[in-house]
């Protein structure tokens, strides 16, 4: 059996720490790309009577950058990559390989999404909603299942250490899988919140003032 090894072995708090600083890092180089492609985006319009029968619609305003639920989206969704890729292979490295240890492998590609995904939206690229909800209902749906393993699973180590067994090494594993389904579910939602008031404007084409 294998010596117990507590989650401090993967020094979460220093991680944490890089993590805030790289995507703060990054939030701010993107966040200033991406200006420009906002910039051209209507805010609002205008009705305006052309005839007696019709009108026209002008250009109000347009957003001078993100607007500020797609600039917190993104902000966390750098921050879930730059925590949870280094925390994930660290864990796959440090910890024995078990079964509960298979979703940390398809976790990192996660990870990477969400960095991706708030990379496009910053950015405004043209595959941005598309890409975020595709990506936050595929985590959405995986990491609900992870959060029902999970328990069971610590239930099992439970039962074994009555039995005289040493299974602390799997339950770090799972401590790790808990706060990563937690933290991808609570994104995941973000996401599509994020969507649900500006797909619009991720989607809409750029319109020029008058």
């Amino acid at each position: 059996m294998h010596d117990s090894l507590p989650l401090a072995s993967l020094h979460l708090v220093h991680i944490a720490a890089l993590a805030v600083v790289g995507a703060v890092v990054a939030f701010r180089l993107l966040e200033r790309r991406g200006r420009e492609r906002w910039s051209g985006v209507a805010r609002g319009s205008l009705g305006a009577p052309s005839g007696p029968y019709r009108s026209s619609s002008l250009v109000a305003s347009r957003h001078a950058r993100a607007p500020f639920l797609v600039r917190v989206t993104s902000f966390t969704g750098l921050a879930f990559g730059h925590l949870f890729v280094p925390v994930l292979i660290l864990a796959l490295l440090t910890f024995p390989f078990d079964g509960i240890a298979v979703p940390l492998m398809p976790g990192v590609a996660v990870a990477l999404a969400y960095w991706a995904c708030a990379w496009a939206m910053l950015g405004r690229l043209n595959e941005a909603a598309a890409l975020s909800r595709a990506v936050a209902v595929a985590s959405m749906v995986a990491n609900m299942g992870l959060l029902a393993l999970c328990p069971i699973h610590l239930l099992l180590i439970e039962n074994h250490r009555l039995q005289g067994l040493r299974q602390a090494v799997s339950t770090s594993v799972t401590g790790v899988e808990l706060l990563f389904a937690a933290a991808a579910v609570v994104q995941a939602s973000l996401m599509l919140a994020t969507l649900r008031f500006h797909r619009n404007a991720l989607e809409a084409p750029v319109q020029a003032l008058p």
